[in-house]
């Protein structure tokens, strides 16, 4: 079983960030008003809240669930663009080393 299908059975929610992974079920979200990634352009950080996610996960909201699937993707579709973009520049390592630099945190 992967790791992606373990996190579901277990109803862990992950957001993926550019500076490392937050679990939006985390009491320090609770009242937080930042968006999950400053930098992040989707649907998701640009109209709500951490605090606001942080509720919909907590009463169990299918909207949670909705919008943590729209910012997840987001995140992957941009990270496959800036890859691509690597490696028709032949900057891949240069850009794989700056992602891990960027995500040596442990989940928030």
């Amino acid at each position: 079983m992967t790791a992606c299908c373990r996190r579901a059975t277990h109803a862990t929610v992950i957001f993926f960030t550019r500076h490392g992974d937050i679990r939006i079920r985390n009491a320090k979200h609770k009242t937080d008003p930042q968006p999950l990634d400053d930098s992040c352009d989707c649907y998701t950080c640009q109209n709500f809240s951490r605090a606001y996610l942080h509720h919909l996960h907590r009463v169990g909201e299918i909207l949670g669930a909705q919008l943590g699937t729209m910012h997840n993707l987001h995140y992957y579709h941009q990270l496959m663009h800036e890859l691509r973009t690597a490696i028709a520049a032949g900057t891949l390592a240069e850009t794989v080393r700056s992602f891990h630099s960027r995500r040596r945190r442990p989940p928030e």
